[in-house]
């Protein structure tokens, strides 16, 4: 078997499992039943499901936003763009209150929520049939079982929000499992009202009788029960047999207190789950006041902790998939009631009960409209009153949850706020001891990163259309003994004018954005000409060249794949699964690789497009990133300069490398970089003639 079946197997085995990881689950209970790993959502019934349900449908109508940071801190709310996407819909199969939602509810009854990466979507995965793989006691990845098959997961593959356990800090704690003897008695107090209530109301007790052969002794059982259990027969008169009597029960329902039992352990639930009776109709002496005060607990003590919670995992874990550049972040808007009578109190004391609002500023806060003589405050009070209560700006700043984001969007934003205050100074320090071509790279590679992750999506949904109808024509290909041939699994011209068609466009677009910086930035005379027919040749040779190589690569690997198979004697379900290993392979591998080699390439022609059109450069100059990742061929063109019109290596060159390897380039001829795939080179203006 050769290296790429080797691979291809590799990344498609599954295999059965007996999951032996424990965690800190503790099995508790007499009768049979516990609360433990496999069942914590099992658990979901009763006051537990009344406190969770009541906990995730108030997270529901928490208003999460996307919110992008101004340089004057006056930060606006986005309406479009990816974020704004993801929080409409995050899951193939889920929307985003009902992802919100579920996420709550995971965490809730099991500590753990985890969420599998499908490009930009996210795929549930039950948590109780997640557990860790681990290494040496460090978390490597995660399996997920299914029955008797199992998944392992790469760690970058899985979102993991959870309640860190403090015995696991890579895990979750349950706040169920830590109740779980509360939960336990609840159950068993409502299992025995329930049998108390079917087995009779009243004759409960014991039957005293002379009978002695046990025959007649369990006919009278039976007759008794027959005539007085159930709710129908509540109450009647009983005739007992000659030399029988009856006695009640020594312990009855109201003697062992079971619905007070049921009371305090109820109690005891919500109140671990922060929901007060009133939010659940249990309390009717209440009044407004009282019930406003349930409400702003559990708002702020309750919901709050867990949106801020939910938030940061959003902009830890989301947002840098979504916004390479880190200019957005998640957000949700302030939901927790205002105590406005603490307010009002703190205002007047703070002002020495001198009024602070003018009448029309009292109208207006009414929707009530301004009236002559109102903009001035009442006689006595001091006029720069109307400015002072600063407390309710400070109660603001510590209540508002508005910016729950990560310490690396933070502290990016205070750096940036610090340099613009003193840019008008050191402007010219940076620009004398920065390095201007670093500079330029670090902005090329962050306007190609967001048009690579556009071009490896389309690949890999291109991937998805191909493999389908693989999949569908499988056994009318496989049918030779004599194995299948590259031009018999795909029609190439049809192949190849979709992929074209679909990453044609990000190329074009990608062409003319750094064509159009490039320009800018070294502020040639005139504008760019959009329309040129150079643009338009340049991108569509490039996306055909691009389809063309990816098609015959996977008609490659699939004629190799699919004749192992039929030489081993494989059945069409073992075939199935080796052309869906193909595609794992081109999704997880090839989609990148190709994705990045040819965004690199696309940019670099803008770069050079715009040097045409300026009319004043004469030559370019290759530039490496000048980091240790610097492979031994791109590390020796560093600096190397040619004309414009030529290029650095003909299509066919064999390139020597620094540590004496040899790169064939058989690609294309290298006019731009990049030299090879993953290369990040790109070029600059090297001869400037100005007229």
């Amino acid at each position: 078997m050769n290296f790429i079946s080797s691979l291809l197997g590799a990344i498609g085995k599954r295999k059965a499992y007996s999951d032996t990881y424990q965690g800190t689950w503790l099995p508790i209970g007499g009768d049979g039943r516990t609360i433990g790993n496999a069942n914590l959502l099992e658990a979901n019934r009763e006051w537990v499901f009344i406190a969770v349900d009541k906990v995730a449908t108030a997270m529901q109508g928490v208003r999460f936003k996307v919110m992008r940071y101004k340089r004057n801190g006056d930060d606006e709310e986005l309406f479009t763009g990816p974020l704004v996407d993801f929080l409409e819909s995050p899951s193939r199969t889920l929307t985003g209150k009902k992802f919100i939602y579920l996420n709550t509810v995971y965490k809730e009854l099991t500590g753990n929520a985890f969420w599998e990466r499908k490009f930009r979507k996210l795929e549930p995965m039950v948590p109780t049939k997640v557990s860790p793989s681990l290494t040496d006691g460090k978390l490597t990845g995660f399996r997920y079982s299914d029955g008797a098959q199992q998944r392992v997961l790469a760690l970058d593959s899985v979102l993991h929000d959870r309640y860190p356990d403090p015995a696991l800090p890579f895990w979750g704690a349950s706040k169920l499992l830590k109740i779980a003897r509360w939960v336990e008695v609840s159950s068993v107090a409502s299992d025995l009202l329930n049998t108390f209530f079917k087995n009779g109301a009243v004759f409960g007790g014991f039957i005293e009788t002379e009978e002695e052969t046990e025959t007649r002794i369990k006919l009278i059982k039976a007759g008794l029960a027959n005539e007085h259990t159930g709710s129908s027969n509540f109450f009647k008169w009983a005739v007992l047999p000659k030399g029988s009597k009856a006695s009640r029960s020594t312990a009855n329902m109201a003697e062992m207190e079971m619905g007070a039992t049921d009371d305090r352990y109820r109690d005891k639930i919500l109140a671990t789950f922060g929901v007060p009776k009133t939010l659940v109709g249990l309390t009717t002496e209440v009044n407004r006041a009282s019930a406003d005060a349930s409400e702003y607990i559990f708002a702020k003590y309750t919901l709050k902790p867990i949106a801020d919670d939910f938030v940061e995992f959003l902009n830890v874990n989301v947002a840098p998939l979504l916004d390479a550049k880190g200019e957005c972040y998640f957000a949700y808007d302030d939901f927790v009631p205002q105590n406005m009578e603490l307010a009002v109190k703190e205002r007047e004391s703070a002002l020495g009960k001198h009024p602070y609002m003018t009448i029309n500023e009292a109208r207006a806060s009414a929707g009530l409209p301004s009236i002559p003589g109102g903009d001035m405050l009442p006689d006595g009070a001091p006029q720069e009153a109307a400015a002072a209560p600063e407390i309710g700006a400070a109660e603001e700043d510590e209540e508002a949850p508005k910016k729950a984001v990560p310490g690396r969007i933070r502290a990016a934003v205070t750096r940036e706020r610090a340099m613009d205050r003193l840019a008008s100074k050191a402007v010219e320090i940076a620009i004398a001891v920065q390095d201007i071509d670093a500079i330029a790279h670090k902005a090329f590679v962050g306007r190609v990163d967001g048009y690579e992750k556009l071009v490896e999506g389309k690949v890999r949904d291109f991937n998805n259309r191909q493999e389908r109808d693989v999949v569908q024509r499988l056994k009318q290909l496989t049918k030779s003994a004599k194995g299948v041939n590259r031009s018999d699994i795909l029609d190439m011209d049809r192949e190849v004018t979709v992929l074209v068609d679909f990453v044609s466009p990000l190329l074009k677009g990608l062409l003319l954005e750094q064509a159009i910086a490039e320009f800018t930035d070294q502020a040639f005379s005139g504008q760019l000409d959009q329309s040129a027919p150079s643009i338009g040749k340049i991108a569509g040779l490039a996306a055909r060249r691009l389809a063309k190589g990816y098609n015959d690569t996977t008609a490659k690997l699939l004629a190799l794949t699919l004749n192992e198979g039929i030489v081993a004697g494989d059945d069409i379900t073992q075939l199935t699964d080796r052309v869906r290993r193909v595609y794992e392979f081109s999704d997880i591998v090839r989609a990148a690789a190709v994705a990045r080699t040819e965004t690199f390439y696309i940019a670099n022609e803008g770069s050079r497009e715009a040097y045409q059109q300026s009319g004043v450069v004469k030559s370019m100059r290759w530039y490496t990133s000048e980091d240790e990742r610097v492979c031994q061929f791109c590390g020796p063109q560093d600096g190397k300069t040619i004309g414009l019109n030529d290029s650095f290596y003909p299509k066919g060159h064999v390139l020597e490398g620094a540590k004496g390897g040899a790169l064939t380039l058989d690609y294309r001829s290298i006019d731009v970089p990049p030299l090879h795939t993953n290369c990040r080179c790109f070029i600059r203006p090297e001869k400037i003639e100005l007229n």
